[in-house]
Parts: C-alpha cells; sequence; structure tokens
C-alpha cells in the first residue's frame, strides 16, 4: 500500500494510476516509459504502474478520482505533476519533456 517502500530510495516516481488490470493503458504506458525514458529509469526515476482502486487517496491529493483514470503523475518528492490527457504520451516528446519539466522545476 505504500509504493514509496516498493522503490529505489529518493528516486522520483512516475506513477499510472490505472483502473483494475487495464492491460491496454499498461501496454501504452510501458512502451512509452521504454521508447521515452528508458535511459532515466533507475538513475533519475522510477516507473510504476498501480491500480488507482487501491490507491484512491493519492489520487484524491492530485484532485483526481477513479473516473479520471488512467492517470499519470511524476512525485518527486518535492513536487508531484499529473499529466491531464493520458493519450499525450502517444505523441513522441511529450512523456520526456514532462519528466524533464517536471526535474527542473523540483531543483
Amino acid at each position: 500500500e505504500n509504493a514509496e517502500e516498493m522503490v529505489e530510495p529518493n528516486l522520483p516516481l512516475l506513477i499510472l494510476y490505472r483502473n483494475g488490470s487495464d492491460p491496454e493503458t499498461v501496454n501504452t504506458f510501458t512502451r512509452a516509459v521504454h521508447h521515452e525514458i528508458r535511459d532515466l529509469l533507475n538513475v533519475q526515476l522510477t516507473a510504476v504502474h498501480v491500480d488507482g482502486n487501491v490507491f484512491k487517496h493519492a489520487l484524491k491529493i492530485a484532485n483526481k478520482s477513479a473516473a479520471s483514470m488512467p492517470v499519470i503523475q511524476l512525485d518527486t518528492f518535492k513536487i508531484y505533476r499529473t499529466i491531464n490527457n493520458f493519450n499525450i504520451i502517444n505523441t513522441a516528446g511529450s512523456l520526456r519533456k514532462f519528466v524533464q519539466d517536471t526535474h527542473e522545476e523540483s531543483r
């Protein structure tokens, strides 16, 4: 129930909140992570996907609900930012730019 305990200490979390198992959303997210930010994984951030129905509190903090899923959030442990439109990750460079912009803002 605590995502921070599952990941590398002190690395920001790129989190996909999905509705249940939702394999199509997980595949889209995994593909975007692999193509856009693979070089950053476990160096600058950790990417995870979780059932948003289990992590309702985290969604609520981001002013999102189960109806908003899928939701992508980058939590740097100083700030967090949310991608408002999941489908934007299908646009080349958008996920990398989101990660870089959030990283710069949290410095």
